[in-house]
């Protein structure tokens, strides 16, 4: 539905983005159906047409292919449905960690009252009020400095141009 949003509002993705964020959100059933997602995993399959549930997911495609576009948009939508969820991106660099929370921001200010919803937005973090006081989603951008990540981590990770980052 957050992501349909878009499509009606401008911003008509590609047939690929459109598999890119079917893909995304089949990796994130875990996350999106909590403490249900056990007891009700075959149902979950059934009825979003599922064969099976990966949690990774790799995008490989040549450059302007919209890769960075969908996954910012994708980030947007997530932080608007799933409540208490933490994302954390992963770029090669500052500069692109950076521009890609710019890119979510922008993303979440296009839905109604999506301005209104942010609470904290900086080079390195975004904090989005859910529908309850205690529910905050958030949306980390790290450059890849293997020395500063120690015990980083979230619901949904990103890492973007992964090639391109120290192992």
């Amino acid at each position: 539905e957050n992501l349909r949003f878009f499509d009606l509002n401008g911003l008509v993705r590609s047939k690929q983005q459109v598999q890119f964020h079917e893909t995304f959100i089949a990796s994130c059933m875990r996350n999106i159906y909590r403490d249900e997602y056990a007891s009700n995993y075959l149902k979950i399959l059934k009825d979003n047409k599922f064969d099976e549930i990966v949690q990774e997911v790799l995008v490989c495609c040549p450059r302007r292919f919209g890769k960075t576009f969908a996954a910012g948009m994708f980030c947007a939508a997530y932080l608007r449905s799933v409540p208490n969820c933490t994302i954390c991106i992963f770029s090669p660099g500052k500069r692109q960690s950076k521009m890609m929370l710019e890119l979510v921001v922008n993303f979440l200010k296009k839905y109604p009252n999506g301005d209104s919803s942010i609470l904290t937005k900086n080079a390195e973090t975004i904090k989005v009020k859910g529908t309850t006081p205690n529910d905050i989603r958030q949306c980390w951008g790290y450059p890849s400095n293997v020395e500063t990540l120690r015990g980083v981590g979230g619901d949904v990770l990103i890492l973007e141009e992964m090639a391109a980052m120290d192992t």
